[in-house]
């Protein structure tokens, strides 16, 4: 980069001695004629004479002679990353010179044509790729012999950024004068390789270091009468050579890092304050910073979502810009301010393009996408906000005469507005966006297309498909579905410049109809998926006809359906949680698995299937228990459904034995999703041997996995969800030995987890489900309330890694004492709701039904039921401690420091304690 001007640490006295006539500044030795072999060959002679050996004499010379000098890059930039016989040959050339200087002993010096060869080697390594390596020996040390078949037959590689970082570091131990461009060119061979752009940068800082301190001493020094010899001045670190360390930094991946932005930005100020500093009358200086300096350094807080860092460097940019704009000279013409550019000076001329103010927009697009990701960048910007932010910066891009927004900063506002929070008003507000996008494109075809508006940006398949995510989002899949409707429309109207819809468009209107939870949405989203396999088939038979000589049969073959749009479609059956959709969705895999579609199922087809009978059996067990009454226990009998006789749980499990014919390993999400089927059917004691049965099979496989046979199935690991959803099912089984069994499953669960058999381990929903056992069974076993409170007990205690309860704890409690025929149940049932609400302080409650608050109704409910129902056999003293508890707790419930309000249930329990 930049004006490579070679040998500029000979003195005017040694070209004059080698028959080269005085070059002008910024000449290159090639064209004043400097004959590199020549100099190597009379600096050496000179160099052996006043050793009075030859020994030293004939290793430099033939290092010499093996180094050409490179071809002048004065007028052209480099060839960075050229064919690989140009590489192949560079990597030849640098190497033969690095392996004699490395040869040399340390305290051998170095002669001119050493140091000349030395500086084209550092030249060659800068022109090579980063991804070219070179030979190393064992230890580390390059292995330089004699014969070249030895230095081939190295046994490790060095990159070029080593070879050349090595180099250097070698000349500076020989105490040798570094010029300009051995700096230069190690700095760019370092930026060129991620890991080393810290040393390029640390380097870059030495140079400019280096560079003011022989400035100064130059102007410190006193002019004197007599005809001194002059020194030629190191060249300076030049625009370019700065641009491409910040570029470098800005590309750095790892984009929760700060520190490469901040880098960055220092080597902009530096630049900055380099070209105030030494600047011409003109407003020219090697140092002058451009629009690339300062859009790559918008461009790294950007990545790093630090919005309004890039938006105040953005109005520096413009500031800083609009100062020096009248300094710059008027009659400049764009030629020469270009040429001087290149040659590392002139004028500062820094306006934003662009690439600028795409920056900031996707930075504000970035703070508003993901809220997880922006903690600790934007933590304290509203998402909302941010959205705004980034519609503000797309209006000040038009109205300010910097670079035309284009489709990239329209599509970065709209992604901001669709993952906003505030839904649907961000799905509505990038639709708006899109129509506005939409109209101009039709203007600008009205008033035909010489006389278009220029700030027409023409929306692509991105922007489509950002609104279609951010109606998605908002759970309005009818918005969606206009939008791709409107999108094939115009597609057809303007079949040149409008997009058409691709699979993902497809693909996220069948999602908008999948997460929208609707009966429907199973049926309409198989609608889509029929009508991309219509347009697939029509493409492609047209394409076979007529040679897919038309542009928009082209196009249709792509909407070709992929796994990811067969499984939104059972996504949308599993969410329908009935009977039908399950079927729906079983149908649509038996066809996947026959062949009759374009692709075959895999792992998540058949979980999603699995997945919806679990579903289905859920909310037909739910209907059911609502129609016999909540009160009523499943009892060991099998239940018979009002499906036909369907066996929800059953059908699951065949799914999940299809999955080895098919050839698919199972998971563990499909264990899961198997137990949870026969956990939520409601069939007594088959279900909970049944899930018993399968976390049996599941540590098996597990076991055998271990092993890493070449027929073992590593995926499958039981975790805290297979355990919970076991003790679940044992507890909805209804048996008198319920508790037992849980906590028998409990206590494998607690030893393989202390053997390191699994890495599965008890948290707050498998004691829950504990709870629930002993809860079910204290209307049989007398003890069973109080055994749960224990377990409350230690739970609040956290001793021996239990656990923290939750709201679901204390309610699960205070029903196990509803329950029971304790004659102090009312007292105790109260005391578990004392400690509850001394929880519930640090908690949020919604009074108009959060989950949070329907537990802690329920709780008041419970504790007055079990007033209403103490035994008639208890104590007086016990019914009128019941009767005292069920008023002050309905009193409780009806104060204004209440965090819940009453419900029919409250009134009639109060109603039965009167």
């Amino acid at each position: 980069t930049g004006s490579r001007s070679h040998s500029d640490h000979y003195s005017g006295q040694q070209r004059r001695q080698h028959g080269a006539k005085e070059k002008p500044e910024g000449t290159s030795a090639n064209e004043e004629g400097f004959n590199f072999n020549e100099a190597a060959s009379v600096s050496a002679a000179s160099a052996s004479a006043q050793r009075g050996t030859g020994k030293s004499t004939a290793t430099n010379s033939k290092a010499n002679a093996d180094y050409k000098a490179p071809p002048s890059s004065s007028s052209s930039p480099p060839l960075r990353s050229g064919s690989s016989s140009i590489d192949n040959s560079r990597k030849e050339r640098a190497m033969r010179i690095y392996n004699k200087i490395m040869f040399l002993p340390r305290k051998s010096p170095l002669d001119q044509s050493m140091i000349v060869a030395a500086e084209g080697c550092l030249d060659e390594l800068a022109r090579l790729p980063p991804s070219a390596s070179h030979a190393r020996g064992r230890n580390g040390e390059v292995n330089a012999d004699a014969n070249a078949n030895a230095n081939a037959n190295a046994n490790a590689d060095l990159s070029p950024a080593d070879v050349a970082i090595k180099l250097f570091q070698r000349l500076k131990d020989q105490s040798v004068t570094l010029t300009g461009q051995m700096y230069e060119y190690t700095i760019q061979a370092l930026a060129k390789q991620r890991d080393r752009v810290s040393e390029a940068d640390a380097l870059l800082r030495e140079y400019i270091a280096v560079w003011e301190g022989q400035k100064r001493r130059q102007q410190q020094r006193k002019p004197s009468r007599h005809k001194q010899r002059q020194q030629r001045a190191m060249k300076p670190p030049n625009s370019i050579l700065i641009s491409s360390v910040i570029n470098a930094h800005a590309k750095d991946q790892d984009n929760f890092n700060a520190e490469p932005a901040q880098r960055a930005e220092h080597l902009l100020r530096t630049m900055v304050r380099l070209h105030d500093e030494y600047a011409d009358a003109d407003g020219a200086s090697p140092f002058a910073p451009n629009t690339i300096s300062f859009t790559s350094v918008i461009d790294a807080w950007s990545r790093r979502r630090y919005a309004p860092k890039a938006e105040r460097l953005l109005n520096w940019m413009e500031e800083y810009g609009a100062s020096y704009h009248r300094m710059a000279r008027a009659d400049v013409n764009a030629d020469e301010h270009n040429a001087s550019i290149l040659m590392g000076y002139g004028p500062v001329i820094v306006r934003p393009n662009a690439a600028t103010y795409n920056a900031v927009v996707a930075a504000w697009s970035r703070a508003a996408t993901d809220a997880k990701r922006n903690q600790g960048t934007t933590r304290n910007i509203d998402r909302t906000e941010a959205a705004e932010n980034a519609e503000r910066m797309l209006h000040r891009m038009i109205d300010t005469e910097g670079g035309l927004p284009d489709a990239i900063t329209y599509a970065s506002v709209l992604s901001a507005w669709a993952n906003s929070p505030q839904q649907p008003y961000g799905a509505g507000r990038a639709d708006d966006i899109l129509l506005q996008m939409e109209h101009a494109l039709d203007d600008a075809f009205m008033e035909n297309s010489a006389s278009a508006s220029p700030r027409a940006a023409v929306p692509n398949v991105v922007c489509y498909n950002t609104v279609l995510h951010g109606w998605s989002n908002a759970n309005n899949p009818e918005r969606a579905e206009e939008v791709l409707c409107r999108m094939v429309e115009r597609n057809e109207r303007y079949p040149l410049v409008a997009p058409a819809p691709n699979v993902a468009s497809f693909n996220l209107t069948a999602l908008a109809w999948a997460r929208s939870g609707r009966q429907d949405a199973g049926r309409k989203a198989q609608d889509l998926l029929e009508a991309m396999e219509g347009m697939s088939s029509a493409a492609c038979g047209a394409a076979a006809a007529a040679n897919a000589e038309n542009k928009s049969d082209a196009t249709k073959a792509n909407v070709r359906p992929d796994v990811v749009t067969y499984n939104t479609v059972l996504d949308g059956w599993l969410r329908g949680s009935t009977i039908e959709n399950a079927l729906c969705a079983e149908e649509l895999l038996d066809s996947m698995e026959r062949g009759e579609r374009t692709v075959k199922p895999d792992i998540i087809s058949f979980n999603l299937v699995i997945g919806a009978w679990a579903k289905a059996g859920e909310e037909t067990s739910r209907q059911q228990q609502q129609r016999q009454g909540s009160n009523r226990r499943s009892s060991g009998v099998s239940h018979i459904n009002s499906n036909g006789g369907i066996n929800t749980a059953e059908r699951a499990e065949e799914i999940l034995h299809r999955m080895d014919v098919a050839g698919v390993q199972p998971d563990t999400i499909s264990f899961n999703s198997c137990i949870s089927a026969w956990s939520k059917s409601g069939r007594g004691t088959e279900a909970a041997d049944r899930a018993e049965a399968l976390l049996l099979a599941m540590e098996e496989l597990h076991k055998r996995g271990k092993k890493k046979g070449k027929k073992s199935n590593t995926r499958v690991h039981p975790d805290a969800i297979t355990y919970s959803a076991v003790i679940n099912a044992i507890a909805q089984s209804g048996d008198r030995d319920a508790p037992f069994r849980a906590e028998a499953v409990l206590a494998r669960m607690e030893t393989m987890a202390v053997f390191k058999r699994s890495t599965a381990k008890p948290n707050t929903y498998t004691y829950n489900g504990i709870l629930n056992c002993w809860a079910k069974s204290a209307s049989d076993i007398s003890e069973a309330a109080q055994k749960a409170d224990d377990i409350l007990s230690r739970m609040e205690e956290g001793g021996h890694n239990m656990p923290a309860p939750d709201l679901v704890s204390y309610c699960t409690v205070v029903n196990a004492w509803s329950r029971s025929s304790h004659p102090d149940k009312a007292t105790r049932a109260r005391q578990v709701l004392d400690r509850m609400m001394t929880m519930t302080k640090s908690i949020s409650l919604d009074r108009n039904g959060s989950n949070a608050a329907r537990y802690v109704r329920n709780a008041h409910n419970m504790v007055l039921s079990c007033c209403a129902y103490t035994p008639r056999e208890a104590h007086r003293q016990s019914r009128e401690a019941a009767r005292q508890i069920a008023i002050q707790t309905y009193e409780d419930i009806h104060s204004q420091s209440s965090p819940v309000q009453p419900d029919d249930a409250t009134y009639s329990n109060f109603l039965l304690v009167c």
